[in-house]
């Protein structure tokens, strides 16, 4: 038997390197999944950080070794990989850690659909390595060029939902990350005048963090408003999540762009699923215009649901979006385009965001080693005070001040996530929410 590592989060691998992963875990973990699949043919690429091209020797020499037929990628989007999954071979691995610091790397399993594994395929994977549930076998790598097919099918997945946009600017913000790869291009093939900022590859991400909030795009909105461009986007280090900049160089909170592709794809299909920490404004919206299934935050839950059911889009207001219709797993990429086809129908994004953007939202992150006990510590808290108006899922939805709070567990992170959100919402009802859940 093995010791269980820290590193398996519910839906991927992730941890700090070489502390917490190095390549030894990920030549045995490459094993392991190969296992896991018996042999066939995995596709496999990497992102931009400093330790990615060491953890996908590593993984790739396992997956070997378990007899798998490895296809070689290289530098990637996770939802390229995952479309490649998709399109032509059994799984796929991205070797990345999303968001994370850059000290951070991990690997995203993909099976056959182009979907990252469940909870209980994560768990089962976890016990193969802690029992040493790993076989021998032959296997050999080739190394592929996916990028053209990858582009294609995105523009062409476009053009399936939209006309051609006319004259309309973009600013794009590859994050130092391999959007710089995707981004850009998928945009100006379907006509859009595109210019870039931080596209050099950084595994450092010195111009800002990998997580693209608020904080991270303001160089972006300063370039919007400088070159009078009609949209900004702003990727994650993985380009797997789009964050949306208006014409006015505003940030559009993650509701807001939620809302708005929502609404899009209701005219596709009149079924949606949102995480249960989406924004009122949104969710009351999309129930009344057609059916919307909530899902625990989490890529996966977004897709499987998709997947169960009719709905072609689902999303998460963190820049999470999926199109089941190309894959089921986000595509910061692909919403870009998207992004462009909605602002050449129906105008500008400051116009649009008015009809989502009536409540205020606070976003705080609790950072603590022991997150699943401080959210029962506040279930608790909030249930005693007769507070507490639902739980959903892993979420505690209560009202305090008239604000609805919304608390959860982060996924990948040591992280209590609180959303806070009104139609007015007060500095002082915040500061004693912060003191009443003892979030400081």
């Amino acid at each position: 038997m093995r010791e269980e590592p820290e590193v398996f989060s519910r839906y991927d691998v992730r941890g700090e390197a070489p502390q917490e992963i190095d390549s030894e875990l990920v030549h045995v973990l490459g094993k392991v999944l190969g296992t896991y699949w018996d042999e066939g043919e995995v596709a496999v690429g990497h992102d931009y950080r400093k330790h990615s091209a060491a953890f996908y020797s590593a993984v790739v020499s396992g997956l070997e070794e378990a007899g798998c037929d490895v296809k070689l990628i290289g530098e990637a989007s996770t939802d390229m990989v995952a479309l490649a999954a998709k399109q032509k071979y059994d799984a796929g691995v991205m070797v990345t850690a999303s968001h994370m610091p850059p000290e951070f790397c991990g690997l995203k399993p993909l099976n056959t659909e182009g979907r990252i594994l469940s909870n209980e395929e994560m768990a089962e994977l976890k016990e193969m390595y802690t029992s040493c549930e790993e076989k021998g076998g032959d296997g050999s790598k080739e190394s592929i060029d996916f990028m053209e097919t990858y582009i294609q099918r995105i523009t062409e997945r476009y053009r399936e939902l939209f006309e051609e946009p006319e004259e309309i600017k973009a600013v794009i913000d590859p994050s130092g990350s391999v959007a710089a790869m995707t981004g850009p291009e998928a945009l100006r093939r379907i006509g859009v005048d595109v210019s870039t900022i931080n596209e050099t590859p950084d595994p450092e991400f010195r111009a800002h963090s990998p997580e693209p909030d608020e904080e991270a795009a303001q160089q972006l909105c300063r370039e919007v408003r400088r070159q009078n461009a009609d949209f900004g986007v702003i990727f994650d280090g993985d380009a797997d999540r789009a964050m949306f900049v208006d014409e006015d160089g505003d940030f559009l909170d993650g509701d807001t762009a939620l809302g708005i592709f929502t609404d899009r794809f209701m005219e596709e299909s009149s079924e949606v699923v949102l995480s249960v920490n989406t924004s009122s404004d949104v969710t009351e919206h999309a129930s009344s215009r057609g059916n919307v299934t909530y899902t625990p935050p989490g890529a996966v839950f977004t897709a499987l649901e998709c997947i169960r059911g009719e709905a072609v889009f689902g999303g998460q207001p963190n820049g999470h979006l999926m199109d089941r219709e190309l894959v089921p797993y986000d595509s910061g990429t692909a919403f870009a385009t998207y992004m462009a086809g909605i602002i050449h129908e129906s105008g500008e994004l400051s116009e649009l965001q008015k009809r989502f953007g009536r409540n205020e939202v606070e976003r705080i992150d609790h950072r603590t080693e022991e997150k699943h006990e401080k959210t029962e510590e506040i279930r608790e808290k909030a249930h005693s005070n007769d507070l507490l108006l639902e739980e959903v899922f892993n979420s505690l939805l209560m009202e305090y001040r008239n604000m609805r709070v919304l608390t959860r567990p982060s996924g990948s992170e040591p992280v209590v996530r609180v959303k806070i959100e009104s139609e007015k919402l007060e500095d002082e009802h915040i500061e004693d929410l912060v003191e009443f859940l003892e979030l400081e």
